[in-house]
């Protein structure tokens, strides 16, 4: 290798792994797949515990899929969904420009990784949104 073409790369921050959603859900999708194992990739959460009471939750999101990769801008939608798919479900979490993203795979604080399902029948069909970021 001729060490004059050598290029160096900065290390990985663990502050890398935060998904936000607020870009295209194929760049979501490729920083989950990049960041798999160390530093692993997560995001913020809330699900409404009572009328009106909203827990944050930070959930390390582990398997993703690409729904559509292009939309119209979405500004403020906010709203997770629950999608049934066959036997399986996902969190279907809507981007900033209208892209649209399935999370397969969660963990929770403390817990193991599991599929989404899972996930979903322990909020027993509270209502979840990913947390508003300052842009």
């Amino acid at each position: 290798q001729d060490e004059g073409k050598v290029s160096y790369a900065k290390k990985i921050d663990k502050a890398e792994g935060r998904l936000t959603f607020t870009e295209n859900a194929v760049i979501v999708h490729n920083r989950v797949r990049a960041l798999a194992g160390w530093p692993g990739t997560f995001g913020d959460f809330e699900w409404e515990a009572n009328e009106g009471e909203w827990r944050e939750v930070r959930l390390k999101v582990v398997k993703t899929r690409v729904v559509d990769r292009e939309g119209k801008e979405k500004l403020g939608v906010h709203d997770v969904k629950a999608v049934a798919l066959g036997k399986e479900a996902a969190l279907r979490v809507t981007c900033d420009d209208g892209s649209v993203i399935d999370v397969l795979e969660v963990q929770p604080p403390g817990k193991k990784v599991m599929p989404a399902k899972a996930f979903l029948n322990g909020v027993k069909g509270k209502n979840l949104r990913r947390k508003r970021v300052p842009h």
